[in-house]
């Protein structure tokens, strides 16, 4: 049986082995959080553990006394058991480090605008006689004018961010070009419903007499669809997506436009598969895209306009750059987009008998005012130093004798003896 004093020895060497292996954890975590090394031999050999160990009043380089002869075989095994363990690396991505600052410019954007195969059925129901009515007449001179931009469509999956400004602006050009606003329709976002365009296309055919000028833009978005269903023949039609969802097919773009009787027509579409609408072409007119028939539309959030309105309305009409003719424009926009953009290039149709002018360049905008003039001189005329000298005139009879001195004509009396 053993002795009390025997008993209290085991008890003091478990509790003084309990001890040691909490300390040793204690320590071996306050190596992981100061970024110690994670060995073991590391953990006897930094201040922190030393100062640890030493709370234990263990000698590691001497026998332990007698009496804690049990605790010692405890702690030598509490330090096989930690040699035995694998200590894990601490993850460098659980390191805590600040935050990275915010971009300080929002990313510019380049996408391609295809429209979605469909929208949410939000088409009105209403009958087709509550479609704006456009007066139909009378005809008359000038240049007539449709513009329409569409940047909101059904849901909120394929809205658009430039077609509004790009309609904002061929607007703006036509007003620099002295187009009254009567001569003008502008559909916006919800104005610019199917029906609507249609009407708009028949506005410009009762009112643009055989001696003016058409001017019909659309940017928004373009889809093709199969199996012809606007019966002109086309195995793929074209067709503007209207902003309550629904088609205006190349095809009765065509039709709409068969009687119109303007001398010179220009038609601009800013969005994919533009140039598939050569199907309204005549004589007289020309056809701009921003992208050939079977090629997509992009819009760039740094120019906010779509690369064939920026260059060819802002630029080249707008800021005056190239304002002469709707070729002209053209021809200067190709030009600068082949430099900057390559892969973004327009398409161009020209089936026009000349020039299609737009009026007078006159406008201004912020981009570019116009300079200030000096005032008028108040000075003499003077005379052209490759002009002939002046004649005398013949002298009359009985009258002065004149001749011609450095440029100036002397005359003297004549009298009778």
């Amino acid at each position: 049986m053993a002795s009390s004093g025997g008993v209290g020895a085991v008890r003091r060497a478990c509790r003084r082995s309990r001890r040691v292996r909490a300390l040793v954890l204690i320590a071996v975590i306050g190596l992981f959080a100061s970024g110690a090394s994670n060995s073991v031999p590391g953990v006897a050999a930094t201040p922190f553990a030393d100062q640890l160990l030493s709370g234990l009043q263990l000698d590691r380089g001497s026998d332990p006394p007698a009496h804690d002869a049990l605790a010692a075989e405890d702690v030598a095994a509490a330090g096989g058991d930690l040699a035995a363990a694998p200590i894990e690396a601490v993850p460098a991505a659980s390191v805590v480090t600040s935050p990275a600052a915010p971009p300080t410019s929002a990313q510019t954007f380049d996408r391609p605008i295809v429209a979605p195969p469909t929208f949410p059925r939000t088409r009105s129901t209403a009958p087709r006689s509550t479609r704006t009515a456009y007066s139909p007449g009378p005809k008359d001179s000038g240049v007539w004018a449709v513009v329409v931009g569409i940047d909101d469509y059904p849901g909120a999956d394929a809205d658009l961010k430039a077609a509004v400004a790009d309609a904002r602006d061929v607007d703006s050009a036509l007003a620099a070009y002295g187009v009254p606003a009567s001569h003008r329709l502008v559909l916006l976002d919800k104005q610019a419903t199917a029906d609507n365009i249609r009407g708009a296309l028949a506005w410009l055919v009762g009112r643009a007499s055989p001696d003016s000028t058409v001017a019909f833009f659309y940017s928004g978005h373009v889809r093709q669809v199969a199996g012809d269903p606007d019966r002109d023949g086309e195995a793929v039609d074209e067709a503007l997506v209207a902003a309550d969802g629904d088609n205006v097919y190349d095809g009765q773009v065509a039709g709409l436009l068969q009687g119109l009787e303007a001398r010179s027509t220009w038609l601009g579409i800013a969005a994919c598969y533009g140039a598939g609408f050569d199907d309204a072409l005549a004589n007289g007119r020309i056809l701009t895209a921003a992208a050939g028939e079977n090629d997509v539309a992009y819009e760039n959030s740094s120019l906010g306009h779509s690369y064939m309105v920026e260059y060819m309305v802002r630029r080249a009409m707008l800021q005056g750059k190239a304002p002469s003719s709707v070729q002209e424009s053209f021809a200067w926009a190709r030009a600068q987009i082949a430099r900057d953009y390559p892969n973004r290039q327009p398409a161009i149709i020209d089936r026009s008998r000349g020039p299609i002018v737009l009026g007078r360049p006159t406008a201004a905008t912020p981009d570019r005012k116009p300079a200030a003039q000096p005032p008028p001189e108040t000075k003499e005329p003077q005379p052209d130093p490759a002009a002939p000298p002046p004649t005398a005139p013949e002298p009359k009879p009985g009258g002065p004798a004149c001749a011609q001195v450095l440029g100036v004509s002397v005359c003297s009396e004549q009298r009778d003896n």
